[in-house]
């Protein structure tokens, strides 16, 4: 037997599992497939907001965090004359 083949029992070629993963998709549905609804779009959308919305404070640290080492350098260099 092949590798990743799916035995069909006596005289059923190809009956069974997909060989292969993701072979067949859709194939128990009908070929349908799932597709997210207004609500959970909807949900998503509103925690991407939530999200950029703090992004701010993370733009605020990174501001202050570079400011600090530029005034450490700017400093130490000072002394040097």
């Amino acid at each position: 037997m092949a590798c990743g083949a799916v035995s069909a029992g006596p005289g059923i070629a190809g009956a069974g599992a997909p060989a292969a993963g993701g072979a067949g998709r859709g194939r128990e549905t009908g070929g349908a497939e799932a597709h997210p609804t207004a609500d959970a779009i909807a949900q998503a959308m509103i925690a991407r907001s939530e999200r950029e919305r703090v992004m701010w404070v993370i733009y605020l640290e990174a501001g202050v965090a570079l400011g600090l080492v530029l005034l450490i350098v700017w400093w130490t260099m000072r002394g040097k004359k």
